[in-house]
């Protein structure tokens, strides 16, 4: 027997001496996950039973274009011009998610006012969002256009806002409607932004597996730190996902939104 068959025999009696002496658990089959989709693990504990929500099928929404007393739109935004950035939002979001969810959206033709003037309203600062003149804004806004939507047949809304209004996505709206129901899902953009905030800002919303947002939408992936002090926020992941300042989602965003 050669020297080559030697090492051989003794590398094979090394690797089941190995496996002999190894837990019973490191030499169980692995087992593979099928992928799935809005899926429940069956438990018969009910607190571990979780329902996998994951953003799927059409997403209805309904966008509503406001105007203040003393801030109209410009003449460029149109309802068709919305509605043409929706559009493309559809086929985003058709592509990302290989057709597993796509975007319904109705754009209301006329455009509404809201009671206060956007000069006595703090709404353009990145910090503007979570203040309560933005809450006023949204519930002046949603209001306002009450009498022709039935905010029922949607699952979010998005308020086109004349001026530089800051664009957000928030799941606890929790504005009261004629309808009987409680808003609460929603998006604000102004006049000025394109399809991708408008596909940003919907993350926000969408059903996901996010635990720490208890399965609302993504979070942002840039630091509000850095945008507190006036610097560079996208520090952690740039360009690679649409979350920061890319133009397509990561793989995380992908198997957060998707299951």
């Amino acid at each position: 027997m050669d020297m080559r068959c030697l090492i051989c025999l003794g590398t094979l009696f090394f690797i089941l001496l190995t496996l002999n002496d190894a837990p019973f658990s490191a030499v169980q089959p692995i087992q593979i996950r099928q992928p799935t989709h809005a899926t429940i693990q069956e438990s018969t504990d009910p607190v571990a039973a979780k329902p996998q929500v994951v953003a799927e099928g059409p997403q209805r929404i309904i966008a509503i274009l406001v105007d203040f007393p003393d801030k109209v739109h410009d003449k460029e935004l149109s309802a068709d011009k919305v509605r043409s950035i929706l559009d493309e939002m559809d086929r985003f979001y058709r592509e990302a998610s290989y057709a597993l969810t796509w975007i319904v959206a109705t754009v209301v033709d006329k455009w509404y006012q809201v009671q206060t003037p956007i000069g006595n309203l703090d709404l353009e600062k990145w910090t503007s969002w979570r203040g309560e003149d933005m809450r006023k804004f949204r519930q002046e806004a949603i209001q306002a256009a009450d009498n022709d939507v039935n905010y029922r047949a949607y699952d979010y809304v998005y308020i086109v806002a004349a001026g530089k209004v800051w664009p957000h996505g928030l799941c606890d709206f929790q504005i009261p409607t004629d309808d009987g129901m409680n808003v609460s899902k929603g998006v604000v953009v102004n006049e000025s932004n394109g399809n991708s905030t408008y596909i940003h800002e919907l993350a926000h919303v969408l059903p996901s597996n996010y635990e720490p947002w208890h399965g609302c939408g993504l979070p942002d992936l840039y630091s509000y730190d850095a945008m507190e002090r006036d610097e560079n926020p996208s520090i952690w992941v740039g360009p690679w996902d649409l979350m920061d300042n890319g133009f397509a989602f990561s793989a995380w965003s992908k198997i957060i939104l998707d299951g």
